[in-house]
């Protein structure tokens, strides 16, 4: 599930020891907007992706892995802001499109669009030297106790044939879920809904709330 960016680490820098800038994942962006606006991911390391491991799969080596981490670049996380979204649609339709014919959704890629468009939905561009996913989010209420929450409406990555090494998609599942948390945290929300036909999000704190069935005639 992956998506951050933020402060005064400049993505090229490979420094370790006790650089302060070292106990962050990335920088947070605003896409044609105001610039940096500050680390709000302060972890010592980035998190590495779980794997099922087989019995004939070693576990690796630490070094290996202090070596794997230092040859990714920072994660970041841009908001793109309506009036910017036609320079970055091509890469999110993409995705919109791989969602919506996988999962023969009642929505298509020109919902989204406007819904951005309009202000409605927010757009999250997930990167290191590239593009490598993005996740839509809106404010949503409770029908029945007005309680406000966040809702993930999409949440996508590169597929499997078109990720590079360098992309670090494993690697960027669970500082994706903490960025989202901050991001919900920062709207004084305590609440993080989303729909999905996939299994396996307890492992970032989610919770399942409800089944939903449906019936052809």
């Amino acid at each position: 599930m992956g998506s951050g960016a933020h402060p005064q680490h400049r993505p090229g820098s490979r420094s370790r020891g006790n650089d302060p800038s070292r106990q962050f994942v990335g920088r947070v962006l605003v896409a044609h907007g105001p610039g940096v606006i500050g680390d709000l991911l302060q972890q010592g390391r980035s998190a590495l992706g779980i794997l099922p491991l087989r019995k004939e799969i070693p576990l690796p080596n630490p070094s290996t892995l202090a070596a794997a981490e230092e040859e990714l670049e920072p994660l970041s996380f841009t908001r793109v802001p309506g009036p910017s979204l036609h320079r970055y649609w091509d890469f999110c339709n993409f995705g919109l499109e791989e969602i919506h014919r996988r999962y023969k959704t009642d929505w298509r890629p020109e919902d989204v669009y406007a819904a951005i468009l309009l202000g409605v939905t927010e757009l999250w561009l997930i990167s290191r030297a590239r593009p490598i996913g993005f996740f839509t989010g809106q404010l949503k209420q409770n029908d029945y106790t007005a309680e406000q929450y966040y809702f993930i409406w999409h949440l996508w990555s590169l597929p499997r044939a078109q990720r590079r090494p360098s992309d670090g998609i494993l690697e960027a599942h669970q500082p994706t879920a903490e960025f989202i948390k901050q991001l919900v945290r920062s709207k004084k929300l305590k609440t993080i809904r989303m729909g999905t036909p996939r299994r396996g999000f307890e492992i970032f704190g989610f919770q399942p709330e409800l089944t939903i069935y449906k019936l052809e005639l």
